[in-house]
């Protein structure tokens, strides 16, 4: 689990960090804390993040709604939590698809609230696969694939951390997956609705500009799909 803090208050940053450490790391094998405390250029250089919790009023030119901007447009299922010291900057935090607001003023009884409700949605949607390549078993978020691409008689499934190649159909995969942002468009490709920057009938544009075309078969099922993934 990989968690950043983005706030010029290095004392505060440092009370989430704590809070967020006890809370998760009796839950997770893995969690990942980073602060970002002045140079929020930084956030740039992530490949994954799952978690983040942003101050809105940064005493820099990148403010907290650019930077969850930035989250949302290249990390589209990392939960965005806004932190601030003053409550009406909420209305400003509306153009962000965030997860909740934290009161600095009231952080004792919000953090807890807040950090419950986080495990409880990823619990509910973060949903992850076991593959085994090599004789090692590697665990896969299904929010962080962007294809998966069937080559000969290999499955290629692309993350946007690595890229993996097992010996599988696409249907046999696909069988066993329950994630309804995964659409297939053609024979031997599937496409994850998250990394997709523009979908039209006859073809989608993914977010680094790679087109796909998208097979005759696969049109209506996939403006549909595309259609239920808008109204989240």
């Amino acid at each position: 689990m990989n968690v950043v803090i983005v706030d010029d208050d290095l004392e505060f940053a440092k009370l989430i960090e704590k809070d967020v450490s006890q809370f998760f790391s009796r839950l997770y094998d893995f969690v990942s804390i980073d602060i970002i405390n002045d140079d929020f250029k930084r956030i740039e250089d992530y490949s994954s993040i799952d978690l983040v919790f942003l101050d809105i009023d940064l005493k820099k030119e990148y403010n907290g709604i650019n930077i969850g901007q930035f989250i949302q447009d290249y990390f589209p299922k990392a939960i965005i939590v806004f932190v601030s010291i003053h409550e009406e900057l909420v209305f400003s935090a509306l153009s962000i698809r965030f997860f909740q607001f934290i009161r600095k003023a009231q952080y004792q009884t919000d953090i807890v609230k807040v950090l419950k409700q986080v495990k409880k949605y990823m619990d509910e949607n973060i949903k992850r696969i076991l593959i085994k390549v090599d004789g090692r078993t590697h665990v896969i978020k299904f929010s962080k694939i962007i294809y998966l691409m069937v080559i000969g008689h290999d499955l290629i499934i692309k993350t946007i951390d690595n890229e993996l190649t097992i010996h599988s159909s696409l249907m046999k995969f696909m069988n066993q997956v329950d994630y309804k942002e995964l659409v297939q468009i053609e024979r031997n490709l599937v496409i994850n609705l998250n990394y997709a920057k523009e979908v039209m009938r006859i073809k989608v544009v993914m977010y680094d500009d790679v087109e796909h075309n998208v097979g005759r078969k696969y049109q209506s099922q996939l403006i549909e799909q595309y259609e239920e993934f808008l109204l989240k």
